[in-house]
């Protein structure tokens, strides 16, 4: 079930006992929550007004409708016997939110949804209520968070304590004290800048706040500034090697948006910007089908919070032998209403996954790259341990969603781990 208030309390300290270094009060912004929450509860009632009107009231758009018209009419009963709760209405309509209240849903390709209303208008309404929704949740979700760091204060300070009292530090506590080292001690800090020479840094993109300060203010030029925003590294100090579309570790404290100011800061102190485009892995063919699937999906943000996607260029030669792309059907596809559906794909596709890698593996006849051991690179026959099954979750609802892939190999006699 869902966490109760103890448990989110407690994931509220974690995160900022990790971001601890960020004392300054946080700002309350003007909101008024309970006339956003009443202005969201008003475009409400228009919307579930559709309610009862569908031509066809199994399509899944009614459906939707229906399942929202159910939950305001709820709440409508309960402020029928006492005032409006703006509090547990805040938590209700993030649970609304949710996906299972299917904002998904988009019906059957019918023009009409009702005798007098379109079925694009109806999911025009749905859009602006959903925005409206999300607006009000998320800063919602701001404005409690100012409060929390204030009223968790204490209990941060009673952390320090007690780490004070056993003599002990934690990670954030390592780097903490050796960022107050380098600004608070110039002997120690022109010292720590004399030793090193050069500065290579790997998976730059993974670099958290603290570390790219610790990282300018040892490469700076002046041993006299302690201010790492104006530090200008010694030119050939610094190396930095990172790929913003794999910054995954924001629950580490690393922000992409730190490797994206401090690359355009370099770059502005005279850094060269080199970009490597080249993929040595894959055929030109397979690196077209990856740039054409991210390219219009990454776009990038102006805050550098979402990385923009760097097309790669194929360096092998194409294979004239064999695809390097294949698409497999699934049979019976198709839902009660003939259309295709998600749920449908995923029971028939291990199946099939299971009969092409056994097609693969023993009578294909296909090869794969690989290095003889003088390292020269040979063909040798596609085998099992050639082949690799990616999965987007390996649970589902609960459930195993390995298990009939493995079912489809074993049946096949394809040796897998």
């Amino acid at each position: 079930g869902a966490p109760g208030p103890r448990e989110i309390l407690l994931q509220a300290v974690r995160s900022l006992r990790e971001h601890r270094d960020f004392d300054a009060p946080w700002q309350r912004g003007d909101f008024d929550r309970d006339a956003a929450i009443d202005r969201v509860m008003a475009l409400l009632a228009t919307f579930v007004a559709l309610d009862g009107t569908a031509q066809d009231p199994e399509d899944w758009l009614a459906q939707h409708v229906s399942r929202v018209a159910r939950w305001f009419d709820e709440n409508t009963l309960r402020e029928g016997v006492r005032p409006r709760d703006h509090d547990a209405l805040e938590a209700e309509l993030r649970e609304l939110r949710s996906r299972r209240y299917g904002w998904h849903y988009k019906g059957r390709a019918r023009r009409m949804f009702s005798d007098d209303v379109s079925r694009d208008d109806v999911i025009e309404r749905r859009e602006a209520l959903l925005q409206a929704l999300d607006d009000v949740i998320e800063r919602c979700d701001a404005d409690v968070a100012a409060c929390l760091q204030r009223d968790l204060r204490p209990v941060l300070d009673a952390y320090q304590e007690q780490k004070r009292a056993a003599g002990v530090l934690d990670f954030v506590d390592l780097l903490i004290r050796a960022r107050d080292l380098l600004v608070g001690h110039a002997t120690a800090r022109r010292e720590l800048q004399q030793r090193f020479s050069h500065y290579f840094v790997d998976e730059f993109q993974d670099t958290d706040p603290l570390q790219a300060e610790i990282l300018l203010l040892l490469a700076a030029d002046d041993p006299e500034q302690t201010r790492w925003r104006e530090a200008r590294p010694t030119p050939g100090k610094l190396f930095l090697v990172g790929d913003p579309k794999q910054s995954i570790y924001r629950f580490r404290r690393a922000d992409v948006t730190i490797y994206e100011s401090i690359k355009q800061r370099l770059a502005a102190s005279g850094a060269q910007v080199v970009y490597l485009t080249t993929s040595f892995r894959a055929p030109p063919s397979l690196q077209a089908l990856v740039n054409a699937a991210f390219a219009p999906l990454m776009q990038g943000s102006a805050d550098g919070s979402q990385a923009r996607y760097v097309p790669l260029e194929g360096a092998r030669d194409e294979i004239a032998t064999q695809p390097t792309v294949v698409a497999l059907p699934v049979p019976e596809p198709y839902g009660d209403y003939g259309t295709v559906v998600s749920w449908k794909i995923s029971k028939n596709l291990p199946d099939v996954v299971g009969a092409f890698v056994h097609w693969l593996v023993e009578k294909s006849g296909w090869t794969v790259a690989a290095r003889d051991e003088r390292g020269r690179e040979v063909q040798e026959p596609l085998r099992a341990r050639h082949v690799c099954l990616l999965f987007r979750r390996f649970k589902s609802f609960g459930n195993d969603v390995t298990r009939d892939y493995v079912r489809a190999l074993e049946a096949r006699r394809v040796p897998h781990v």
